[in-house]
């Protein structure tokens, strides 16, 4: 059984979703050969998080490391007034200049540091991954390769320097040649690197000039074989899992929601966001397009896995929304729906990895504007019957999109290097 070290920020307790990618990898590397150690950061409060915590499980281990907290951090814990936000994003764009100028102002260069001696310890570990963002980490991965010839991945959970969704102003175009720079810098040395769709690669790699290879979020395929069947909801519910971007056009799809709803009064109809109270500006958004319409509605903070799930399996159809004008984000929820093995909505067409993806998995309807998301939702919802208990079918031909079977595609990958 060859170690793998694992770099990686999010990763359980953490509850957002960057944590799951890096979690599926412990939980089936060891089918492949290889025995993964994380190296992350504290995630819990409590006087544990001042000192490295060790956790050895059958198939891998963890280590957490105690990292300060970072201005803006503080800031926000101490200042959470909507109007200061402002004073968060300038803090938020001093540190990443900082951070790019100087690797050793990172809050969490002590990651850094326990990689370092860990790997002087442990010289029968050449293998490395390192998953972000923050991107930041991958300049560990440069300079532990340099100290320690090790061979390592890159895994980009988003795209960088090569984003469509641009942040704007002068100061921001500074940012970008410094985080550009880095960005090539960096990745030189990494044997390969790694991103969830095939645009993002093609962009990630004509940047870098380093070889790259797919790496799907995909779904937790043993969270989901383990779920107990649930009553669906009495009303034909559609659920949006998470949060919003502006570069998402949910407006389109709120427009044909409003004329099911005007049209179609006897229907009950009900729009379901779980998650999106997290982020305030979203919801003042979707609220002030459903003025008129709140009482359809459900808006809740964020829950934690279980009771996501749970809310997930009584749904009758589950949203997606693409960005607009940007290919090659699947985002992790569509594989979560299809682990569910839920009809899907998508609106609108990104003309890439989702239409590609739902045609290949053949239960969902891609609507362009608000007259099909009309027509879609008024025939689903007329032929809806809430007495069905949602069980997940095991032999349905949905493994290619599983965890585990990406799993299966890092690891070739490190048996390559």
């Amino acid at each position: 059984m060859q170690k793998v070290l694992i770099l990686t920020h999010f990763f359980p307790p953490c509850n957002l979703t960057a944590a799951q990618r890096s979690w599926s990898w412990t939980q089936d590397l060891h089918q492949f050969g290889y025995h993964p150690i994380i190296v992350t950061r504290h995630w819990t409060n409590g006087p544990e998080q001042h000192s490295i915590k060790h956790e050895k499980h059958e198939h891998f281990e963890i280590y957490f490391i105690p990292c300060p907290t970072t201005i803006k951090e503080r800031f926000l814990t101490s200042s959470p007034k909507k109007a200061l936000r402002t004073l968060s994003k300038a803090i938020s764009f001093f540190e990443l200049v900082i951070q790019n100028l100087f690797l050793g102002a990172i809050p969490y260069r002590s990651i850094l540091r326990f990689a370092d001696n860990f790997l002087t310890q442990n010289k029968d570990i050449t293998k490395l991954i390192i998953s972000a963002n923050p991107f930041s980490y991958f300049g560990f991965g440069y300079l532990l390769n340099k100290k320690h010839r090790t061979s390592w991945i890159a895994d980009y959970r988003d795209d960088w320097n090569t984003s469509n969704i641009n942040r704007t102003g002068l100061l921001y175009g500074f940012l970008k040649k410094l985080e550009s720079s880095n960005e090539k810098r960096w990745l030189q040395n990494a044997a390969c690197f790694t991103s969830v769709s095939p645009a993002y690669v093609a962009k990630i790699q004509a940047f870098i000039k380093r070889p790259g290879h797919v790496l799907l979020n995909g779904y937790n395929d043993q969270e989901i074989g383990q779920l107990v069947p649930q009553q669906a909801f009495p009303e034909f519910t559609i659920v949006y899992n998470g949060t919003l971007y502006e570069t998402q056009p949910i407006e389109l799809f709120l427009s044909g929601l409003k004329l099911v709803w005007d049209r179609h009064k006897e229907l009950p109809v009900k729009l379901y966001f779980l998650g999106l109270a997290a982020n305030p500006d979203q919801t003042e958004r979707v609220k002030k397009i459903l003025t008129g319409y709140l009482h359809h509605i459900t808006i809740t903070e964020r829950v934690n896995r279980a009771e996501a799930l749970a809310i997930q399996q009584k749904a009758a159809l589950m949203l997606l929304v693409s960005h607009s004008s940007v290919k090659g984000i699947p985002s992790s929820k569509l594989y979560e729906y299809i682990g569910l093995q839920k009809p899907i909505l998508v609106c609108p067409n990104d003309h890439d990895i989702i239409e590609q993806t739902i045609s290949q998995y053949g239960d969902g309807c891609i609507c362009e504007n608000a007259e099909a998301v009309y027509s879609y939702v008024v025939k689903s919802a007329s032929e809806y019957n809430p007495n069905t208990m949602h069980e997940i079918n095991k032999e349905k031909g949905t493994q290619e999109f599983s965890r585990k079977k990406q799993t299966g595609v890092l690891a070739a990958l490190l048996d390559s290097l």
